[in-house]
């Protein structure tokens, strides 16, 4: 794509053109059909997104994490809920 401008500044003209440097298409892939969100485990798990054309952000949710009192005076951490 060319894109040519003029710019008048006290009755001189000024032509200026812009030129694409780089162009940027989509990628022929096939579509990422797969969960965009993923809450974390004690296992491995892989979204199997290479060489897909993904349309949102992966969510990823926080570790559930519980907080009880003990008879310490502390808190104890329960992790994974």
């Amino acid at each position: 794509m060319l894109l040519n401008v003029e710019f008048n500044v006290l009755h001189h003209r000024i032509p200026v053109v812009f030129k694409a440097l780089h162009s940027v298409g989509m990628a022929k892939a096939d579509p990422y059909t797969g969960s965009y969100e993923i809450t974390p485990t004690f296992d491995e798990q892989t979204l199997e997104t290479t060489g897909k054309l993904m349309s949102d952000n992966v969510k990823v949710f926080a570790i559930p994490v519980e907080r009880v009192a003990n008879t310490a005076g502390g808190y104890t951490i329960i992790v994974g809920g």
